[in-house]
């Protein structure tokens, strides 16, 4: 019997830097198309997708900083611009749909049901602003921790602000207690009885 072996945190890593400069490297070839041709190229559009996708969800989201936490944000707003450009049977060349047909017997969605989802919007019409949707509606694993990486980041966010707010209310609040404590130590201070100096 075949064992599986964990996937160790240097491996993850590697991973990571490795989609890192594949997606470094086909967004100056989508550039540089663009630049000769003054059109996109699908196949770049399409090499774009695969890499930031795949580099977003070798990233492990622990403890940030708010400015990671915004630029992976703005990393992944710029992912689904790219595919809004796409079509869905173009998207599905990327990222088939995974083949699970039960839905319907355990009450999610199935293949049948994201093909559904792509005949309403037309399979060949592009994705445009309805990416959102497009991603939710779609079945395939890739997809979904995608989605995931989103909302967390999104979350992480969420928890970053309100702690910069947390600590802006405690320093504003210390702020108005010093001042107060300077309006009682001042008249001490200026005839020379409180030595220490307030601020």
């Amino acid at each position: 019997m075949k064992q599986i072996k964990p996937i160790l945190k240097e491996d993850e890593e590697q991973l990571l830097a490795i989609y890192s400069r594949l997606f470094i490297h086909s967004i100056h070839q989508a550039i540089q198309h663009v630049e000769v041709n003054d059109s996109y190229d699908i196949d770049s559009l399409k090499r774009v997708v695969f890499t930031g996708i795949k580099m977003i969800n070798a990233e492990r989201i622990e403890v940030k900083e708010y400015r990671s936490l915004v630029t992976r944000l703005k990393l992944i707003k710029n992912i689904e611009r790219v595919i809004s450009k796409l079509t869905p049977a173009e998207f599905q060349t990327i990222f088939p749909i995974t083949k699970e047909y039960d839905g319907d017997r355990f009450g999610i969605k199935d293949y049948y049901h994201t093909k559904k989802y792509i005949k309403g919007i037309g399979e060949h019409e592009v994705i445009g602003d309805n990416v959102a949707g497009f991603l939710r509606e779609y079945v395939n694993w890739d997809i979904t921790l995608f989605l995931v990486n989103f909302t967390t980041n999104m979350s992480s966010l969420k928890r970053c602000h309100e702690t910069s707010l947390k600590t802006k209310s405690l320093t504003t609040e210390r702020t108005v207690a010093d001042k107060t404590r300077y309006k009682i130590l001042r008249p001490l201070q200026e005839r020379g009885v409180w030595e220490t100096c307030i601020n």
